[in-house]
Parts: structure tokens; C-alpha cells; sequence
């Protein structure tokens, strides 16, 4: 009797075969470059505009847990308590004003921190451009992961002057989407960029996050801006580390 024919193979057959010969065969590459188009672009300062909406996230966690918003709303329910308990069944009317008194810290802490939706509303071509000395509009770096941007980095050239001898390259914005963050994408990012701010101006550019950077808006007092403080000092030890390095 003769052996039962091997059926064709099918485009299943052949995707995993594909697979086992290179795993890797179907993940978009990770690549690193300026846009050079106004759709990448775009894409890039959204993910600005993304980072800066964060912030709001972030200012109203510190807000709310903040040692002085915690003993505030302490002693406000501690006053609640002590003038609307007088036995159990004031229990029903004490937890609603309690509610309510929540509610409206909430809301109050919402408005505060409101005003970091309306810049990213803000964020368009025009962050690019300068009204000072800078010759032409920012450089936009972007990390590509296959077709989507991922990370972007801005940067504007200042060339040597008599006042600036080495020229200067101001990183203005830097961010990474947040599901890619915290994989070492921002660093190659920035690395990329001060690469080639070298390759532009010179070794002895001066390279530095810009004083008014896109993520350095404050909307709310110093002392509840612990967060952001941090996330500065650790974008400037990332860039004194990549110029170590280099």
C-alpha cells in the first residue's frame, strides 16, 4: 500500500515556519531618526502634548496625598464629626457630608490642576519655531517602533556667537509613550541627540535641557511639586551620564 501523501502546506504552515527560523521576523524594527514629514511630526508633538496632560495625573496624586492635604482633610471630617454627631442615627447624615465634603476636594483638586490639559491643548507647529536667534525651526528626533512614534526629542541649534562660543543645543522636549518607558528608549533617544548636536556644532557644544522645556510647567505651589523635581533630576544624571560616556 502506498504512504498517504503529505498535504500542501498552508499559509499557517508557512508562518510558523517563518517564526522558527527567525523569531524575531514579524516585530517592526526600533529605529532612531529626524523627521523629515510633516505626519511624523505631528505624530511627535502629540506625544508631547500626551506627557504634558500626565502631568496633570501626577500634580493631583501629589496633591491628594500630600501630608498637609491629608491632616487638612483630617481635621475637616474631625470638625464634621464633632458637630453633626450627636448619636447613632446621626451616622446616615454624618457619611453623606462626608461624601460631600470629599466630593468637593476632589473637584477643587481637579480645577487646580486643570490648567495642564489647556497647554497641551496649546502644543502645535509654533513650539517649533523661534522668535529669537535660532537660524531655523527645532530639530525633531524620533524613535520609530515600526510605523508608530514611540519617542521624540527636540532640539534647538544655537550656533557659535560672540556670546555663545561654542553654540549651544537646547534639548526642549523629551518623552517617551509610557507603555515603551522605563526599557531604555528615552536614553538611546537622548544619547541619539546629543550625537548629533555634536555632529552639528562641534565637540564642544554645550548641551542642556532648555530652562522653559516642555514639561516644566508648574501650576501649583513648590512644595507639591516633589514629583516633577525628581523627574528633572533624573533627566539631568541621564545626560551627564551619556556625556560621561561619550
Amino acid at each position: 500500500m502506498a504512504p498517504p501523501s503529505t498535504p500542501p502546506a498552508g499559509p499557517v504552515d508557512a508562518i510558523a515556519a517563518k517564526l522558527e527560523a527567525d523569531p524575531l521576523a514579524d516585530i517592526p524594527p526600533l529605529a532612531t531618526s529626524v523627521s523629515t514629514d510633516r505626519a511624523t511630526t505631528t505624530d511627535a508633538l502629540r506625544l508631547v502634548a500626551d506627557s504634558i496632560a500626565q502631568q496633570r495625573q501626577i500634580a493631583a496624586r501629589a496633591t491628594i496625598f500630600h501630608p498637609a492635604t491629608l491632616a487638612a482633610y483630617g481635621l475637616l471630617v474631625a470638625t464634621i464629626w464633632h458637630f453633626q454627631y450627636h448619636e447613632s442615627s446621626d451616622i446616615p447624615l454624618l457619611l453623606c457630608t462626608c461624601a460631600g465634603a470629599t466630593m468637593a476636594a476632589l473637584v477643587a483638586v481637579r480645577a487646580a490642576t486643570g490648567p495642564y490639559l489647556s497647554k497641551a491643548e496649546e502644543m502645535s507647529f509654533s513650539f517649533l519655531r523661534s522668535s529669537g536667534d535660532a537660524p531655523e525651526e527645532d530639530i525633531v528626533l524620533v524613535t520609530s517602533f515600526g510605523e508608530t512614534v514611540i519617542g521624540t526629542l527636540v532640539i534647538r541649534l544655537q550656533p557659535p556667537s560672540p556670546s555663545q562660543e561654542n553654540g549651544s543645543a537646547e534639548f526642549r522636549a523629551w518623552t517617551v509613550h509610557r507603555p515603551y518607558r522605563g526599557k531604555g528608549v528615552g536614553r538611546a533617544l537622548l544619547a541619539e541627540g546629543v550625537r548629533l548636536s555634536r555632529d552639528r556644532l562641534g565637540e564642544d557644544v554645550d548641551l542642556a535641557f532648555s530652562d522653559t522645556h516642555a514639561n516644566n510647567y508648574r501650576v501649583l505651589p513648590e512644595t507639591f511639586n516633589t514629583d516633577f523635581d525628581r523627574a528633572e533630576q533624573r533627566a539631568w544624571k541621564c545626560l551627564e551620564g551619556i556625556l560621561k560616556e561619550a
